[in-house]
This record gives C-alpha cells, structure tokens and sequence, in this order.
C-alpha cells in the first residue's frame, strides 16, 4: 500500500463526511421525526440511561428541549433545525460511553456536539441521539510546563481568561463561544495562526472514546497514529473528551476592525496585498466582503478587515 502524508489521510477523511464514526457503531441515519416511543422514558430503555449516567437525558416532551436542540446558528441557516429524538448532556467521558453503546443498540444517528457553533448543522441529528459535550468544560492551566489541559466542551473565551491569567494563550479560533473540542478536531484557524499555529499544532494529547466504546489515551506514544490523524482530521476517528495544549507566552496584544464602503472595494483590494501582505509572523489579517441587508439602505455592501498583532 503507498503511503500517504497526514495532510492527504485528512483530506480524504473531511471528504468521507461524518459517516466514519457512525459506521463503525453500527449507526443508521433516521430522518422520521422522534417518535412517542421516546418521550418521558419512564420504565424504559431512556429510564435506564438515565439512571446510568451522572449528566442528563432530555427528550422532546421536556419543557428544555427546544432550547437544548438548538445550535447557535438556527437563525442563520434554517437546515439546523432538527429535531433529535435524545439529547444527553455528559457530565463525564463515561457518560459519553454509555450513550454511545444506548445510540449503538437502538440504531441511532449520533451527533456530537461541543460549544454548538455550528454553521451547518453537523451537531444535531434528524431523530437521532445528539451527544453534548459542553458540560465537560473542566480548565486547568500549568504555567510552569506551558501547558492547559481542557474538556471538550470548554469554550475558547474560558480557555483564554484561564491562559491569560499567566500571561499565556493556546492559539485557538477566532470566536470566543467557539467550542475547543470542534474547532481543535477541524483544525483550528485563529489570531495566533502566523506565531504559533493552528490549534490541532498545538495539541499535546487528547482522551477519545472510539467508536466500539474503548477510551483511548492519544499523543506521540500512546495510540500515536490515531493522535496524527485527530489533529485536524475531524470527528471522524472518534468522540474527543478531554486535550492537552501547549500554550505560549503572549502579552500585548493589539487588534480592530477597518471597514470600507463597498464602492471602494478596488482601490482596497489594491491597497491590502501592498500594505498587510507578507508581514511579521506575528501579526494576523483577515479581510471579507460583507453584505448589509438591514434597513433603510438594504443590500449595501461593504470590507471588513480584521486585524491582530501579538507581541
């Protein structure tokens, strides 16, 4: 068999979508609105979910439900509004074991969900099982090894009070609700990209649950291959619990917007390459061009550049 780089196993692995994992449990797609069978799960198989996990099971006759099947953009893309016919928030790596073997044994899609910033509706199913992850938001930062350790469902703004309180930051993305367990998993593109990385460069170790139920400790010793395709692969591999980072010293930082009015987008467009472009590596830009839709003037478009600079 020719061998590959890691760069084309995740390729090929972001290309497969998010089947992988569901494959490998015996998972099937349902796209029938939750059934009866699953409210209230009194005296059933919920009831015994429930009473094997520490964090909760919520189905759609609880009165939290519409709130809990959100993802943070219902709003923006009208695809995400699924109805999933479980949600267990995990309270610990065991609770995410237990409901995958339940998603296993009664055929149930699985979605996985961190801080639910999500655009396309990859965290939440149609009648599925929605795993939420964001009570594993645990942060402990070793400022003596530069190192955080993190669950999955802490919040990059979290992580980065935590980090800066030792004068530190673990390069993360750029959005402070993000979830550091997807956006790790995906890559990660932040502010601190040019200095220090993406944030899958960054990852020391991780704590995944496979897909037949196994927890695996991952980093350059222990399970070492399935810790190179994690690191930017995806959820395909797995249900990531807990990190491990590095993180880096960071002080002064400097960074704000510049807008343009769309009818100078040109002149900009010849001006940024001169002027941002290539600069120091400690230094991050980002600019898009952004429509306004908003009254009175409507459809008025515009560029944004967005601008950091570490240390």
């Amino acid at each position: 068999m020719p061998s590959m780089s890691r760069r084309q196993v995740l390729t090929r692995a972001a290309q497969a979508g998010g089947s992988l994992v569901l494959a490998a449990a015996g998972c099937r797609r349902v796209d029938a609105p939750p059934g009866d069978s699953w409210a209230g799960g009194a005296g059933g198989a919920v009831a015994r979910l429930r009473s094997s996990i520490t964090g909760e099971v919520i189905t759609p006759d609880d009165p939290r439900y519409e709130d809990a099947r959100r993802v943070s953009h219902f709003n923006f893309n009208p695809t995400t509004d699924r109805f999933p016919s479980l949600i267990v928030f995990c309270a610990s790596a065991e609770d995410v074991m237990r409901a995958l073997e339940f998603a296993r044994t009664h055929a149930l899609e699985i979605a996985v969900r961190s801080g639910g910033n999500d655009v396309l509706g990859e965290s939440v199913s149609q009648g599925g099982l929605v795993i939420d992850l964001s009570r594993l938001n645990a942060i402990t930062i070793d400022p003596t090894r530069r190192v955080a350790m993190c669950g999955s469902g802490a919040r990059a703004q979290d992580v980065n009070v935590a980090t800066q309180a030792h004068g530190l930051a673990v390069p993360l993305g750029c959005h402070p609700a993000i979830g550091v367990g997807g956006l790790t998993l995906g890559g990660g593109l932040g502010w601190l990209l040019g200095k220090y990385g993406a944030t899958c460069d960054n990852l020391l170790a991780a704590e995944i649950v496979t897909a037949d139920g196994q927890m695996l400790s991952v980093d350059t010793n222990d399970n070492p291959e399935l810790f190179w395709a994690v690191r930017g692969g995806g959820g395909n591999f797995g249900i990531a619990t807990n990190f491990v980072y590095r993180a880096h010293p960071v002080g002064r930082v400097l960074g704000g917007y510049l807008a343009y009015d769309g009818e100078r987008s040109s002149e900009f467009l010849r001006f940024y390459p001169r002027r941002h472009g290539p600069g120091p590596r400690r230094a991050r830009g980002r600019a898009q061009v952004v429509l306004d839709c908003r009254p009175p003037d409507g459809d008025r478009v515009g560029v944004l550049l967005r601008r950091l600079r570490a240390g």
